[in-house]
């Protein structure tokens, strides 16, 4: 959205969040607001009494249809918000979760692996909700068009995977081995994905808050959608970086321990090579634009911005090779690292 777009939208948000508050005077806008209030949608903090809670005004109808189905779908498990009121298609009303994100808190190497293996077990319970029956209501598992995606998964890969393969013929950043041997990767892995149980996965992961050390649970629902378990995994390869990093991220040998554990079943190589594939397909759907852009040097706009961002994905996809080295045989998918 084009800066002066933003700031018409923030003034519109904030207007209205202020108009609710107005006509329900049970609800206040506390005083201390964070700087950062949202890149798509925005958001104010508040209370209902002494419960504290987001109010979270939408970019655009469909946005706000997809959270509110998912906050919904995902209420039984505990791990997300509750909604406590709602205006249609513009604002939802839920309470806060305590604590910060990853990297908010300085944990001792003992509490990251306590925490990595506590939202193992909390995703673990996410994937195993099971999807809702199909109805003549809308449902993130059939009705889903924030971005290019279908019920057929195997054809959403391939949709995306020629775009890549353009994109790459345009910008010198991708003509590498290392991008062409991740883009066989994911070609390879598109009848196993396609043949996976289907889910409702949580893009956005990362999108999570600690307090003290402790999981609290997930936010920002909005990007769920139809997936599988190795691209719910593959995105949560995410929260995890190679040891030498040095960084406050998840550990990945805790966290798939604790996954394991609550779902009661052991992954396996072809599993995981299947998670490295949905990492970098993360990654891809990106390179892309989101399914905007086929390469075409004339649009200058996603050239540039694909460009720009190379070497952060790039980077990205052999760190999470890197956090899964010790799982599958490294050398026979990428022989360039």
């Amino acid at each position: 959205m084009p800066t002066d777009g933003r700031a018409k939208f923030e003034r519109q948000a904030n207007s209205a969040i202020r108009r609710f508050v107005a006509e329900h005077p049970e609800f206040s806008i506390d005083t201390h607001q964070p700087d950062y209030r949202g890149g798509t949608n925005y958001v104010l903090l508040g209370h209902l009494g002494q419960q504290p809670v987001i109010f979270k005004y939408f970019v655009t109808p469909q946005r706000w249809t997809n959270e509110h189905f998912c906050l919904r779908h995902f209420a039984p498990t505990g791990y997300v918000p509750r909604i406590l009121t709602i205006v249609p298609e513009q604002l939802i009303v839920m309470t806060r979760l305590p604590g910060q994100g990853i990297g908010g808190e300085d944990l001792s190497p003992a509490q990251v692996q306590q925490v990595s293996r506590q939202i193992g077990q909390a995703l673990a319970v996410l994937v195993q909700t099971p999807l809702p029956e199909v109805s003549s209501g809308y449902s993130p598992a059939q009705d889903f068009r924030l971005l290019a995606w279908g019920t057929t998964l195997g054809d959403v890969l391939k949709h995306y995977l020629r775009l890549c393969r353009q994109v790459q013929a345009a910008i010198p950043a991708y003509q590498t081995p290392f991008y062409t041997e991740s883009l066989m990767l994911v070609e390879q892995q598109v009848a196993a994905i396609d043949q996976q149980p289907r889910i409702l996965f949580h893009e956005d992961v990362s999108n999570l808050n600690l307090d003290q050390g402790v999981f609290q649970g997930f936010y920002d629902l909005e990007m769920c959608r139809l997936g599988t378990e190795a691209m719910q995994l593959g995105v949560a390869v995410e929260l995890c970086r190679p040891h030498w990093l040095g960084e406050a991220w998840l550990d990945w040998r805790h966290f798939i321990s604790g996954y394991q554990s609550a779902t009661g079943r052991e992954l396996d190589q072809e599993d995981f090579i299947s998670i490295l594939a949905m990492n970098h397909f993360y990654h891809h759907i990106r390179v892309c634009r989101w399914g905007e852009w086929a390469g075409d040097p004339a649009q200058k706009h996603h050239l540039h911005a694909s460009a720009h961002e190379a070497e952060i994905y790039l980077g990205q996809m052999r760190e999470a090779c890197y956090v899964l080295r010790d799982w599958i045989e490294l050398d026979k998918w990428f022989p360039s690292l």
